[in-house]
């Protein structure tokens, strides 16, 4: 018979040696890390599908995700506001640098393109340096846009150039091919720049939206800082006022596609607003959103109020005031005429509280004109009328002896060059047709409207070209 003792020490129920043990390891090891893994592996890879869904997706190289834009809207010294359009609800963002190889990019805090906003985001930029060129690009979920490039307002007097212009229909837009190869500093568009008609929401977004894929309109808002007012066909009809249903969409969908400076105050319905380049401060008017909803004010009593305070503020060296509608005196329908109460007011105020520098801006009736004014205002007020970037023309009839100079020969644009970096300050303006023709050129200086010698010489001069 074995021995139990024998058989214990080596049978089943006896306790492993110290060297069996350590021969054993090894075995063990492995196989309870096989275990390990098969029961881990699933719920890693579960894991894994969970998160990739809740992720974003990265769009695929070459999908398109931009509708419209970017657009450099509102800009300052120290801060710059890019637009632009999704194709569906995402956030974009803004890479930008001072290096056009995009070295040391800052990137800024994404906005929400959302339906309710027609998909539309603007995006604010900071800590901007005057007078300096910025390049940028869009960017979401992975995918960056192409690279475009803006500069900063100056921080002090300096010469840049302002191109400006009204009523844009859609008619192909290669007036904007010649503003762009005059290298504007700034872009004002000063209203009619669509031609919806309507007063439903989703009308005026279309023609929004049409007007932004234009490719020369687009090439230039890309990199020129651009402002906008309206007038009456793209806030709700021809020569509609602020009477008529439908006014809270055409607010809406311009505040949506524009990427102004702020009204003062946001709870007051209305896009007027002011902003400044250099020694220049523009006022730009609502001619419409209050016209006649107080008879016979244009402005309505807020953005009087706001327009006669600013002016009286202003320390610019220039100031220039922004209508859609007509300021002069010839009897044009749907203008400041019908207003002359008012505009009478305007006049007396600048002259009562000796404001200097100003100069007046419009659009509206399909041909260009520069008008040298005699009003209330004690210096004569220059107006500079440019219109139609994109429209039927209308001839320049009519007797008006203070206008120096008329273009309704087609298409056309202006633009003002101020320089205040002189002595005297001078502003030259000039009107351009379609291709960019040169066909009427004026130069003024501040002196000559109330600036710092209070002189009122004669007119520097003007020239046509044929």
């Amino acid at each position: 018979m074995r021995n139990p003792k024998k058989r214990n020490k080596e049978g089943l129920n006896s306790r492993p040696t110290r060297r069996a043990l350590s021969s054993r390891q090894p075995d063990c090891t492995i196989a309870a890390a096989m275990r390990y893994l098969r029961l881990v592996l699933p719920i890693c890879a579960c894991m894994g599908a969970i998160l990739s869904s809740c992720a974003p997706p990265r769009y695929a190289a070459g999908e398109s995700w931009i509708s419209a834009g970017p657009m450099v809207g509102n800009t300052s010294t120290s801060t710059a506001t890019v637009w632009a359009r999704g194709m569906a609800e995402t956030d974009i963002a803004v890479r930008y640098a001072t290096d056009p190889s995009m070295k040391d990019a800052k990137e800024s805090a994404a906005e929400g393109a959302k339906k309710a906003s027609d998909l539309t985001v603007r995006i604010s930029l900071t800590d901007l340096k005057p007078d300096t060129r910025y390049f940028y690009e869009l960017t979401s979920r992975g995918a960056v846009s192409s690279r475009h490039s803006f500069k900063t307002a100056p921080a002090s007097s300096a010469k840049f150039r302002v191109a400006f212009g009204s009523c844009a229909g859609f008619a192909s837009q290669v007036v904007f091919r010649a503003i762009r190869e005059t290298k504007p500093d700034l872009l004002l568009m000063l209203g009619d720049n669509h031609y919806a008609n309507a007063n439903e929401l989703d009308a005026i977004r279309s023609h929004y939206q049409k007007s932004r894929v234009d490719p020369d309109f687009a090439t230039v808002i890309a990199e020129t800082p651009t402002w906008a007012i309206w007038d009456d066909h793209d806030f709700l009809g021809n020569d509609v006022d602020g009477r008529a249903p439908g006014k809270e969409h055409a607010l809406q969908a311009f505040r949506e596609y524009w990427a102004n400076a702020s009204t003062p105050n946001l709870q007051q319905r209305g896009i007027w607003y002011q902003f400044s380049w250099g020694n220049v401060e523009f006022f730009m008017l609502d001619d419409r959103y209050w016209r006649n909803v107080v008879k016979g004010s244009m402005l309505g009593p807020t953005q009087r109020r706001w327009l006669w305070d600013s002016l009286k503020r202003s320390t610019a060296m220039f100031k220039v005031i922004a209508s859609g509608s007509v300021w002069n005196s010839q009897k044009h329908d749907d203008s400041w005429n019908e207003f002359a109460e008012e505009r009478r007011a305007l006049f007396e105020h600048i002259a009562r509280n000796k404001i200097a520098g100003v100069v007046l801006m419009s659009g509206d009736i399909h041909h260009g004109e520069v008008w040298r004014m005699k009003t209330e205002v004690p210096y004569p007020l220059y107006e500079f009328v440019s219109s139609p970037l994109s429209m039927r023309p209308s001839d320049c009839a009519g007797d008006a002896t203070e206008r120096l100079g008329c273009y309704g020969g087609g298409n056309m644009f202006s633009t003002l060059d101020f320089d205040t970096s002189t002595s005297p300050a001078t502003v030259h303006s000039e009107m351009h047709d379609e291709s960019g023709k040169l066909i009427f050129s004026h130069n003024i200086s501040v002196d000559e409207i109330g600036g710092p010698t209070k002189a009122d010489p004669p007119s520097t001069g003007d020239t046509y070209e044929d």
